[in-house]
């Protein structure tokens, strides 16, 4: 084979080789690591007011919220580690009472699938209960089980109620079954009504 056809072919396969870095650089040569986090939007949505459906399609949850923002590690595909972000949210769950609860919060977080919902910073949530009482529940955040009903926290909580306000560190609450378990250094103060 002549010399020129061998120069020839190493230059091919040189530019080849040059532009398949080019276009994908490899990890191990650019010196960054693959991230398995989500780094950019996959979704966003402003003023958002969305619906949530039980499997006998009765309405479980709403959410409305200033912004989301969904983050998806594959698109097209739905991993654990996927998450959407929300600014101002306003969520409604509707219980097996017929009374729903209101919550709101600064911010949030949820998962993939929505049945868990992170809230964070100024959270309130309340409940009416009778004409002009309301059950109200004040934290810095809380977690949703969204599927159940179910709220929780490790942190500081105020509930207060008709003549009743009550603080405690810690919060277990199935909001279907209206029971609640506080967990630690619980103090309350009842007034009664003459």
């Amino acid at each position: 084979m002549p010399k020129h056809w061998i120069s020839l072919l190493l230059l091919i396969a040189l530019t080849v080789l040059f532009l398949v870095f080019w276009e994908s650089p490899p990890a191990l040569l650019s010196g960054t690591k693959p991230s398995s986090k989500a780094e950019f939007p996959a979704a966003y949505m402003i003023d958002s007011h969305s619906q949530y459906f039980d499997k006998d399609g009765k309405l479980n949850y709403e959410i409305k919220a200033a912004k989301v923002v969904h983050y998806q590690a594959t698109p097209g595909r739905q991993q654990e580690s996927d998450h959407a972000d929300i600014s101002a949210p306003n969520i409604t769950l509707y219980t097996a009472n017929g009374k729903p609860w209101h919550i709101s919060a600064a911010s949030g977080r949820s998962n993939a699938d929505g049945s868990k919902i992170h809230l964070k910073a100024d959270v309130h949530a309340w409940q009416q209960v009778a004409q002009g009482e309301r059950n109200e529940l004040n934290t810095d955040e809380l977690v949703i089980h969204t599927k159940r009903n179910y709220v929780e926290t490790d942190k500081a909580v105020i509930i207060s109620s008709s003549g009743h306000n009550i603080k405690a560190i810690g919060l277990e609450a199935d909001l279907n079954k209206e029971s609640l378990r506080l967990k630690q250094r619980v103090r309350g103060v009842h007034e009664f009504k003459q």
